[in-house]
């Protein structure tokens, strides 16, 4: 078997296994191991004028014995004017042949599927009869195996005479199949996930709070046949970020407020193999070159490269260092500061603030405005505040998540009556 792969480029959708089979001996109905063959000048005109479909291979003729051809008048023999011999005195009266390499004949490949599985295998053959294609002559690849001349010297003249001969030829057949490539599933759709976010943090017991920044990015898995050249992307308030892993950093709060974060990710990626490429070519008959060894590179084709981005951006606005002013607690109360926000792909974008606020206890019972009379004590403190948060990261959830500054809280009151200029000296 000749296996011969072709295709005009390199890449996967050109590969073609071109399949050449060879020396299948042709079918004969009689001759050795198929029967007798014709030994005589009638069984010979017989077979030519019936000309078997089942017979390949054969050639023959009948004569008969005619002197006059060959004698003339005067008795001397008759010379052939080119050769200068004398010409035979027998007469041709029929011919035929079925030796296959005369005339257009084709063999289907399922009468053959004996001789092909034995020397190539029932791949290769059912290979051969899915391409449709036929079996046909091998040149130069007969083989006499049986021959006989009666045509006796002198003849009689209405002596019949005959020759016959047998050759076995074998068969062949070129086809072409396409290679199958190896089983790549299928892409995806899903679209690249990922969470963004600020936040206010207590990391140092006695300094103002940090603004830790988040940004993370994943590419589904089967979303691209390779992906290479990841980067997560930040920029706020003195900073460019492009890191290959995602971004975590934490910076002082108070120069980032007011400011914006700005965000993104970007890849290169490429849904698509290398493919067949070829490692060995040979020349053909004809002097073409035709590849003999192709072999699939499930490696990513990067000269397909594409590029993947996309940026967005959110404020940072917290309140760091802001001085609140209102008429009562109620108030207050009623008030809540921006600590965090958060921007989610999945695949969808979400976004959510996050806030810190205070609240009274349920046992708080301190009002806004007393009505008093002489000698009468007034409550100089709120009463109890219960602090909450929320925190994109979730650190509020710890068990040991403490957003107050060691040093607690403290303040003054002062009578709203004393002038402004003793105010320092009445503070309670």
């Amino acid at each position: 078997m000749t296996l011969i792969f072709t295709g005009e480029n390199q890449q996967a959708n050109a590969a073609v296994e071109k399949i050449t089979i060879r020396g299948i001996l042709a079918h004969d109905a009689v001759g050795i191991g198929f029967g007798a063959e014709p030994d005589s000048y009638n069984s010979l005109k017989s077979m030519i004028a019936n000309d078997p479909d089942n017979r390949t291979g054969w050639s023959g003729f009948i004569s008969v014995c005619n002197n006059s051809l060959s004698v003339g008048t005067d008795g001397k023999p008759i010379l052939d004017p080119e050769t200068g011999k004398p010409i035979s005195p027998w007469e041709e009266k029929d011919r035929g042949n079925t030796d296959d390499s005369g005339r257009d004949k084709i063999y289907n490949v399922s009468d053959y599927q004996k001789e092909i599985v034995a020397k190539y295998g029932p791949e290769v053959y059912e290979k051969a009869l899915k391409s449709g294609k036929s079996l046909g002559y091998e040149t130069g690849t007969k083989t006499e195996i049986y021959s006989k001349n009666h045509h006796p010297l002198p003849c009689t003249d209405g002596q019949e005479g005959f020759y016959y001969n047998n050759f076995d030829f074998n068969l062949t057949m070129t086809f072409e199949v396409k290679m199958e490539e190896p089983v790549i599933p299928p892409l995806s759709d899903a679209k690249v996930t990922g969470k963004v976010y600020w936040e206010l943090q207590r990391l140092k017991d006695d300094e103002p709070s940090y603004v830790v920044i988040s940004s993370a990015f994943q590419i589904p898995e089967g979303k691209h046949y390779a992906t290479r050249e990841e980067y997560h992307l930040a920029s706020y308030e003195g900073a460019v970020l492009k890191e290959p892993s995602p971004i975590s950093v934490e910076t002082p709060g108070m120069p980032l407020k007011g400011s914006t974060l700005s965000y993104g990710f970007e890849y290169e990626y490429t849904d698509e193999p290398i493919g067949w490429e070829c490692h060995e070519w040979e020349e053909d008959e004809d002097g073409d070159e035709d590849c003999v060894d192709w072999q699939f590179n499930k490696d990513p084709d990067w000269e397909k490269v594409e590029y993947a981005n996309f940026s967005d951006s959110m404020k940072i606005d917290h309140s760091q260092g802001e001085k609140i002013k209102a008429s009562s607690l109620t108030e207050i109360l009623k008030k809540k500061w921006v600590v965090g926000r958060m921007d989610v792909f999945g695949p969808s974008k979400t976004s959510s603030v996050y806030h810190e606020r205070y609240r009274k206890a349920d046992d708080n019972d301190r009002k806004d405005v007393y009505n008093l009379k002489t000698q009468t004590t007034l409550p100089m403190t709120p009463g109890k505040l219960i602090y909450e948060v929320e925190l994109p990261s979730g650190a509020h959830e710890n068990a040991d998540f403490y957003p107050l500054k060691k040093s607690q809280s403290s303040g003054f009151y002062r009578p709203v009556e004393v002038d402004e200029s003793l105010r320092e000296d009445y503070k309670k």
